[in-house]
């Protein structure tokens, strides 16, 4: 396996295990979301993960090609929300809880599962790609 590969496997189960809830029990996942956001130091630890996620999209030889510039650019927009997150944790958790007491009661709980669903499907083709076409 390339590391194309690897990063599509990893960023679908990435995806599958984020949004995935939403399928199942809308309501506990928002309350899971929000207890995460509620304190600087765990948004902090949150910048340190994504942050070494940037470096990893970053940093890696990825060759050439369409793909690896979109892995390239995405890794610049994750090192930027992993800077604000570890500089500014108190904006970044206001905005965060801000979006999802929005979500939560603005949209439908069928809408919200279907968004899951449509998540598990997208994770699960960022795996195919990872695992057959890369």
């Amino acid at each position: 396996m390339d590391i194309f590969s690897v990063l599509c496997i990893l960023l679908g189960f990435l995806v599958i295990v984020s949004r995935g809830p939403l399928a199942f029990d809308p309501s506990r996942t928002f309350r899971a979301y929000r207890s995460f956001f509620m304190t600087n130091a765990r948004v902090r630890a949150w910048g340190v993960v994504v942050a070494l996620l940037a470096a990893a999209l970053l940093l890696l030889p990825l060759g050439e090609g369409v793909l690896s510039d979109i892995f390239y650019v995405f890794g610049w927009i994750i090192a930027a929300l992993a800077l604000v997150s570890l500089l500014v944790p108190k904006i970044l958790k206001g905005f965060a809880l801000q979006i999802i007491d929005n979500l939560e009661h603005s949209i439908p709980t069928a809408l919200v599962r279907v968004l899951g669903l449509l998540a598990i499907a997208v994770g699960l083709a960022f795996i195919y790609v990872g695992i057959y076409v890369v």
